[in-house]
């Protein structure tokens, strides 16, 4: 598989550009109408952020952010912006991460008990995961899963200064095994075919540029091209000899711009 061995054996560059699709920007050329949509919605962003009067308020916006980079991805591409516009989201996307880590200071130094709701949110998460893990019958569907939630448990160990209570903590430790359980029990399950393989790889390629699309800063960029480089290990042996399809060879090459893109997207 032409792309994705490329994928596995490269590793990305790393750029101090940013943007919203991750070109580099335009110096002469007319501003985007595409880019000024996306910065007048940054713009709103930033004053929800920034006027978020908690932990609670500013994890939904930042959810939110997240999947809008994600869909600006594909709405702009082929777009290009120009330095103005360049330097313009680079300000709004740095008051953006200013006014949240605030709230996250605030909320891991003026909390001696905090609330539980987090907690329980966290909780529900992890029971989502859980469903989603123990609904898979094989690696195909078990590794991005994996993926989603070893992202997700370290955003929220990076983020969330409250302690679950004695209770809180045997729950989340029960859904761990299960969680694990039903992973071993998919790892296990009859091999599958090759054309099987081959769409798992692209499903975990895919789950690694979502992680990568989803950091704000170049040590995030990092950790993922270490997940990147170990799932190169592994896969470059599963699939030596594995003739790929057309359309495979495109959308590996699809996700393969998308992950460098946001890469060099990173400060």
């Amino acid at each position: 598989m032409r792309h994705l061995l490329i994928l596995l054996a490269l590793s990305l560059p790393a750029s101090c550009g940013s943007g919203d699709n991750g070109s580099a920007p335009s110096t002469g050329s007319a501003p985007s109408a595409g880019f000024e949509r996306a910065i007048s919605e940054l713009e709103v962003f930033k004053t929800r952020m920034c006027t978020c009067p908690d932990l609670a308020c500013s994890e939904i916006v930042h959810a939110e952010v997240k999947a809008w980079r994600l869909a600006l991805m594909v709405k702009l591409a082929g777009e290009t912006r120009t330095k103005a516009q360049d330097d313009r989201g680079n300000a709004l996307d740095a008051e953006i991460r200013a006014c949240r880590k605030k709230l996250v200071a605030g909320s891991a130094a003026g909390s001696a008990s905090p609330s539980s709701d987090h907690i329980e949110r966290a909780l529900a998460e992890l029971e989502r995961f859980r469903t989603r893990m123990c609904g898979c019958t094989d690696r195909s569907c078990s590794d991005p899963v994996h993926l989603e939630y070893k992202a997700w448990k370290r955003d929220l160990n990076a983020n969330t200064g409250e302690r679950p209570t004695k209770a809180q903590d045997d729950r989340g430790n029960a859904i761990d095994q299960d969680l694990r359980r039903c992973r071993k029990q998919a790892e296990a399950a009859t091999p599958p075919s090759t054309t099987d393989k081959l769409e798992a790889a692209l499903a975990t390629m895919a789950a690694l540029k979502t992680r990568m699309c989803a950091c704000q800063d170049k040590p995030c960029g990092a950790q993922v091209d270490k997940e990147v480089a170990a799932w190169a290990t592994r896969t470059a042996s599963e699939l030596a000899g594995v003739k790929s399809t057309p359309d495979q060879e495109a959308r590996s090459e699809q996700i393969q711009s998308a992950l460098a893109a946001c890469k060099t997207a990173l400060k």
